[in-house]
């Protein structure tokens, strides 16, 4: 589970022979840690000194429960798709040549706040100082990744990200029922994230199946433009939705003048 990242606009000039290929981030393993990017990530400009870089991961390649026995049990094999652990990564890209991994990450950040030193403690916890937010970076972190909840459940299409929130879909393969000759599609759900604060959202698919990747944009009707997704929100992978803008409250007071 690499990401590699190419630079056509280099110190050198924009020629082909001064452009370059990193490997931005190395996040697989082995055994349950060997994950798979099948899609491509999506990127987000920030203006804050790196760009957002999200990605899910996942085999769809092998979606099927693993049941060679026919027991309704679940093979336990490390490394078998069903058996790997898939997440949605976080990563705040600053141009660097060195691999982020996954220590270099905050783990399953969502609703918890930074201490003083900024680790990540409970909210309740009197060492908390303020809500865990990714606007900026973090000292010697670069993002995030919050581990899929279900057992088996693996993204299987790319991200898109509107109005501060990430969207794509996963799939989880239902238990099989023993002498069942109905086909099952499995679970199908699309997650809304936040990459600034790490809030999820799930929405449960009416369909099943694997849903084929969100998009998003901006409608223009009349005097007013509305954002929209297709595929992130449900009840169907194929229903549009509006993602809600979450505008800051502070403002800011602006100044000009004439000699």
């Amino acid at each position: 589970a690499n990401i590699y990242r190419i630079d056509f606009e280099t110190p050198g000039g924009m020629a082909p022979a001064n452009w370059s290929i990193h490997k931005m981030a190395a996040l697989g393993g082995t055994g349950n840690n060997m994950r798979k990017f099948l899609f491509p990530v999506d990127v987000v400009p920030t203006g804050g000194g790196f760009d957002v870089v999200v990605a899910a991961t996942g085999d769809r390649e092998h979606p099927l429960f693993p049941d060679d026995n026919g027991d309704g049990q679940a093979d336990s094999t490390a490394g078998l798709a069903y058996n790997v652990q898939n997440r949605f990564y976080m990563l705040q890209d600053t141009g660097s040549e060195t691999p982020i991994t996954n220590s270099d990450l905050y783990e399953n950040p969502q609703g918890q706040c930074f201490d003083a030193d900024e680790d990540l403690v409970d909210c309740a916890s009197d060492a908390a100082v303020s809500e865990a937010g990714f606007g900026q970076l973090r000292g010697a972190r670069k993002g995030y990744f919050i581990n899929l909840p279900n057992s088996g459940e693996k993204g299987v299409n790319a991200p898109v990200t509107i109005a501060g929130k990430s969207f794509f879909g996963t799939n989880q393969p239902d238990t099989p029922s023993e002498g069942s000759c109905t086909a099952n599609l499995g679970i199908a759900r699309g997650y809304e994230i936040s990459f600034r604060n790490a809030g999820v959202t799930t929405h449960l698919f009416s369909s099943g199946g694997m849903p084929p990747s969100p998009v998003a944009g901006l409608l223009s009707i009349g005097n007013e433009t509305i954002p929209f997704v297709i595929g992130g929100q449900g009840p169907s992978p194929f229903d549009p939705g509006e993602p809600t803008i979450e505008l800051s409250k502070r403002r800011y007071r602006a100044y000009w003048y004439f000699e």
